[in-house]
């Protein structure tokens, strides 16, 4: 039984480090809490309309369908109304009022474009399309970075994973997106068929042939080439 009680204390001690920081529920009175590292806030009044939770953030709409995000044991109101959809990682949170794309970062707003309409989303990189541009443009540690000029008028239909990104090879059918975005990396093929790799704030052309699969993780990428060689990329 001793050594039952320290192998469990062992497992809470273990899940204690590595849980989430942050988390939100509805109480039996309807009302919106928080459990913030051990301390429970209520925040709101009356449940959200739509929440999600990051380490460090909870973005939600609230029962007036305004936007707020709630940090550091307090709450912003964004906006009132404009927020269709947002998305939150572990330091961002990325959201949308009409077609705007918008980053919250650490607490500050920065508007990404006033006409997007496909983004991915990591814990410190958004990839995303400017339509006024017409170039696919990359967040990271508060810095835009362009990174492909061409893709839109090449391949209008990069982001989408039904759709065939070339003609040498029909990527859609292992169900194959053309794009990934994980933790601090992106990984994309582009309008000439290469493969590149988005990291720490500089384009690396990893591969100048048509790979035939891939995945992202946090600062490795691994891939097929053309030649059925199974390769890893990490930490540069």
């Amino acid at each position: 039984m001793t050594r039952f009680l320290l192998v469990l204390l062992t497992l809470l001690g273990s899940f204690h480090l590595s849980a989430q920081p942050l988390s939100a529920f509805t109480n039996f009175q309807k009302q919106m809490m928080v459990w913030d590292d051990g301390m429970i806030r209520k925040i709101e009044s009356l449940p959200p309309l739509k929440t999600a939770i990051g380490r460090t953030a909870i973005p939600y709409i609230d029962h007036a369908n305004n936007f707020k995000i709630y940090h550091q044991g307090g709450v912003e109101k964004v906006n009132d109304g404009f927020t269709q959809n947002f998305q939150v990682t572990d330091h961002l949170v990325a959201f949308q009022n009409s077609r705007a794309l918008w980053v919250w970062d650490e607490g500050e707003k920065k508007l990404l474009s006033n006409y997007s309409e496909q983004y991915f989303v990591g814990d410190s990189v958004i990839l995303y399309f400017d339509g006024v541009s017409k170039e696919f443009i990359a967040y990271y540690n508060g810095t835009l970075y362009p990174i492909e000029g061409f893709l839109a008028a090449t391949n209008a239909d990069l982001f989408n994973p039904n759709a065939n990104v070339t003609n040498e090879m029909d990527i859609a059918a292992g169900q194959l997106p053309s794009v990934k975005v994980s933790n601090n990396i992106a990984a994309y093929i582009n309008y000439s068929d290469q493969f590149k790799i988005f990291y720490h704030g500089e384009i690396i052309n990893q591969d100048n042939y048509l790979i035939q699969s891939f995945d992202v993780g946090k600062n490795t990428v691994a891939y097929v080439d053309m030649n059925r060689q199974f390769k890893i990329f990490h930490k540069g």
